[in-house]
């Protein structure tokens, strides 16, 4: 089986990375998502907790019927030099990696490991970006991210909480 990692934080999930995903899998027959950060303290950059990206992104993967996708997610522990063994530890095998972070390509590359990266319009598709237009009441927003996504925010009443880290 061809595997690859999807790594991210996905603050929030948005549709760069549904494009991404869709790519991913027309060349790999699984895609594993790993969601970064999982134990950060909340705040503006990372304003959804663990499970509010797990359950994100298993809601739209459940509109996509599932797409042969894996959700792992993994905490930080700030030492560079162990972070690749760090992940290993969490995922089961595969090819290569996704990530636009820098980074995170970086060790990967060192550690031997195909990296992929850069599929999608990023200056559109950007977290901070997003999460700027739900705090300035911008709508725009919702055509950013899959409509699940705008669902779960709105029906868990989360635009408050990403405003509530703005001040």
């Amino acid at each position: 089986m061809k595997r690859i990692l999807f790594i991210g934080r996905f603050q929030p999930f948005h549709n760069g990375h549904m494009y991404v995903l869709k790519k991913l899998l027309r060349q790999y027959d699984e895609v594993v998502i790993v969601i970064g950060s999982a134990e950060s303290e909340q705040s503006w950059r990372n304003p959804f907790t663990a499970g509010e990206r797990v359950e994100i992104i298993s809601n739209v993967l459940n509109k996509e019927q599932k797409l042969h996708t894996v959700l792992i997610p993994v905490r930080d522990i700030n030492n560079h030099a162990q972070w690749v063994s760090h992940v290993n530890r969490y995922v089961p095998s595969y090819e290569a990696i996704y990530s636009n972070n820098v980074i995170v390509n970086l060790l990967f590359r060192k550690a031997g490991v195909k990296v992929l990266s850069g599929y999608y319009k990023r200056q559109v598709y950007e977290g901070q970006k997003i999460r700027s237009m739900i705090v300035n009441s911008n709508l725009e927003w919702k055509k950013l991210v899959p409509k699940e996504v705008v669902k779960y925010i709105l029906d868990n009443r989360l635009v408050k909480k990403i405003k509530s880290f703005k001040k």
